[in-house]
């Protein structure tokens, strides 16, 4: 029997996010077990409780809560990154381009500005995120589990 999915519409989680704070703990976003689909939130949550966090779940006032670290800790990731490549090079940064999926959303640009101290522009963008597929109404919607195996991803 497989999972159930839980489908939200992306632009009104986004919004709940926006009015949460920072997270207490942000997660690994290059542990090597998000890289196997499947199960992620059970995954994030075993992030969360080695590091003696409370796990977090996909029901009620806890979704937002999911979005709101995972963004946070991409955006943490970013600065990292960014700063290294800023360390390496002996070059002060001064813009980000985003391009893709992740151009489109407003909060993630917003904290990776705000996370690195960086000017964020985003590009154009005509594919679609990996986190999202689109209706049959056209609004995106995230899915927050994997698909059931053989089954077809959203074109790219």
């Amino acid at each position: 029997m497989g999972s159930a999915r839980v489908c939200v519409d992306a632009g009104d989680l986004l919004l709940e996010c926006e009015s949460l704070p920072a997270p207490a703990a942000l997660m690994d976003v290059d542990d090597a077990d998000l890289m196997v689909p499947g199960q992620m939130l059970a995954k994030i949550n075993a992030q969360l409780e080695r590091g003696g966090n409370r796990p977090l779940s996909a029901k009620g006032p806890d979704l937002p809560g999911v979005a709101n670290l995972i963004l946070h800790s991409l955006a943490a990731r970013y600065a990292e990154v960014l700063g290294s490549v800023a360390r390496i090079t002996g070059k002060a940064l001064k813009r980000l381009f985003i391009v893709g999926g992740g151009s489109r959303n407003k909060l993630l640009n917003r904290l990776t500005a705000e996370h690195t101290g960086l000017e964020v522009d985003r590009g154009s963008n005509r594919e679609h995120d990996d986190w999202q597929f689109r209706d049959t109404d056209g609004r995106a919607r995230w899915q927050l589990e994997c698909p059931p195996r053989g089954a077809r991803r959203p074109p790219r």
